[in-house]
């Protein structure tokens, strides 16, 4: 066997100090925590905060316990599984849109759904917000048509047309 100790380069050191560094401050909202638990109310709410508590207590495991913590648990466990529940189902049905080939998916559906509206000005998205100037707006025609184009443009890409490598250039790749 080889028990050769590793040669101590400075990339080596500094890679060490770096990931020593990176592990404390992964740990220190796990220490906040516990040490947050042992300070009585004054010291959590002073202005400065304290890393060190001076005086530590354990009242507030006893007020924990207490009052109705089991309630609390409850509250917590109940909204974490509704929010997952549904987070699951939104996911599904996204999933099941999504479901679709990729002639039949264009780029602006996409562009809409991720980034709303195309419109190049606010007075021509979905619900406008109303202005008093539109009637008499010198270049709002000229917006309309450039709203056409944009969604016109994008309508017509489809994400076949995107992953289709037998035409010239479409083999970048980002």
């Amino acid at each position: 066997m080889d028990h050769s100790v590793r040669k101590l380069t400075p990339y080596r050191v500094i890679s060490i100090a770096l990931l020593i560094i990176l592990a404390l401050m992964m740990l220190f909202p796990l220490y906040w925590i516990v040490t947050g638990s042992v300070k009585d109310a004054r010291t959590i709410n002073s202005r400065t905060p304290v890393l060190f508590p001076t005086n530590p207590t354990l009242d507030n495991y006893a007020k924990l316990f207490s009052r109705p913590a089991w309630t609390w648990m409850f509250n917590t466990v109940f909204i974490c599984g509704v929010a997952m529940l549904l987070t699951c189902l939104c996911g599904a049905m996204g999933g099941y849109a999504l479901a679709k080939e990729p002639e039949h998916v264009t780029v602006g559906e996409i562009l809409r759904l991720t980034e709303g509206s195309l419109a190049p000005v606010a007075c021509l998205e979905q619900n406008p917000v109303e202005c008093r100037r539109m009637a008499e707006c010198r270049t709002l025609p000229m917006w309309r048509k450039l709203n056409t184009m944009i969604n016109d443009y994008f309508d017509g890409i489809t994400l076949a047309d995107l992953v289709n490598t037998s035409q010239p250039g479409n083999d970048y790749v980002i």
